[in-house]
């Protein structure tokens, strides 16, 4: 496992002690586990001595976890960004996204003790772990082509992929644009885009060789075009159908409605906001709480009578992932039609050091894919 960041993800120096124990008591566990909320060198410790979960229902399954993968709301909560709406008790083991062995099934659980499987509850797994519990209904068979850190990445960001392309309904040959294409929802966004059959996808990123590995047509690098693709003459001459925003914040919106590179509602142009509306989220309280889902709706609901402005849709997906779902991501993987990317620097190890390595990448929001950490403690 590497532990580092790749080439110009920078270094990352940690505080405190390191907590890690030569031995573990019966009925404990490998974990990392969040002392208090704040900032993830300070308050993440990976002891061997946390206490192992059990089975509470008949539906739940023990999993012996091989990897774990991050996801933008696993660090707002470690943080405390969101305590308005997650305020977990501490000590807590983070991570929703999980692939591993089953080593225990309840009487009436869908799999069996061996399978291997991935699997999200979408709130607080406890993934970063030796061992976690999840009700088999959020979970799957791994597929055969996928190896445990892959397949720890599917539940969420694959997932919320794959509902965007449907809730725009595609009908094909359409003109797309995805805003911050090489993250891990990203990079599956453009590939299912592709399999919707659009005639053409263009991404504003600067990982050129990764995305046109993935199929796209046109890569806008940032950081050299002289202007941003919403005054492109190119595509001013031949607007989008749809834009996908990975991005957040108000500023794409506002510049999209207002420009001739996108399409205006009468001929069918859609705006599409994949990520929540502010990247730098902010909710303490539920006066927050109610701030944010205010500025949220006010957005929706403006956009609803802006004439002139293409149609907005914003997602709103959170909670938990069907095994059906799941079943048609491993489908879209075993017939080649999906793959996972991962970020350089994956998988990380599972150490304090690895661990807060992972965060740190994943609120970069510089990962170029997904981030995921590998939980193999044989």
């Amino acid at each position: 496992s590497r532990q580092g960041f790749p080439s110009g993800h920078g270094e990352l120096k940690l505080k405190g002690r390191n907590t890690q124990r030569s031995m573990k008591e019966p009925g404990t566990m490998k974990a990392a586990v969040v002392q208090r909320l704040g900032e993830f060198e300070e308050v993440i410790d990976v002891v061997e001595d946390f206490p192992r979960p059990k089975l509470n229902k008949d539906t739940e399954i023990l999993v012996r976890v091989r990897a774990c993968s991050l996801s933008p709301g696993d660090f707002r909560r470690v943080r405390g960004d969101v305590d308005g709406v997650w305020n977990p008790k501490t000590p807590f083991v983070p991570g929703m996204d999980i692939s591993g062995v089953v080593e225990e099934a309840g009487p009436r659980a869908t799999l069996k003790v061996g399978d291997s499987i991935m699997a999200s509850d979408g709130t607080f797994l406890g993934g970063l772990a030796e061992y976690a519990v999840v009700d088999s209904s959020v979970a799957q068979i791994v597929p055969a082509s996928l190896s445990f850190t892959e397949a720890s990445t599917l539940a969420n960001s694959a997932l919320r992929a794959k509902i965007c392309v449907e809730k725009s309904n595609l009908r094909g040959g359409e003109r797309v644009l995805v805003i911050g294409a090489s993250g891990g929802l990203g990079t599956f966004l453009v590939q299912l885009l592709r399999d919707a059959q659009v005639s053409y996808i263009a991404v504003v990123s600067s990982q050129e060789k990764l995305l046109e590995s993935l199929g796209v047509d046109r890569v806008i690098n940032y950081q050299r075009e002289k202007q941003p693709w919403f005054l492109m003459e190119e595509f001013e001459a031949n607007p989008f159908d749809v834009v996908f925003d990975c991005v957040g914040g108000p500023d794409a919106w506002n510049d999209a409605k207002h420009s001739p590179a996108l399409k205006k509602r009468a001929q069918g142009g859609l705006f599409f906001m994949v990520s929540v509306s502010d990247p730098v989220m902010q909710i303490h309280g539920m006066m927050g709480f109610m701030g944010f889902m205010a500025v949220l709706l006010s957005t929706v609901l403006k956009a609803k009578f802006e004439r002139n402005a293409p149609y907005y849709k914003q997602l709103l997906v959170d909670g938990k992932p069907t095994s059906a779902q799941l079943t048609e991501l491993a489908k879209l993987i075993e017939e080649k039609r999906l793959r996972v990317v991962l970020d350089p620097a994956c998988p990380f190890a599972f150490t304090r050091e690895g661990v807060a390595q992972a965060f740190r990448l994943q609120e970069s929001r510089h990962a170029h894919g997904k981030i995921a950490v590998d939980i193999s403690c044989d």
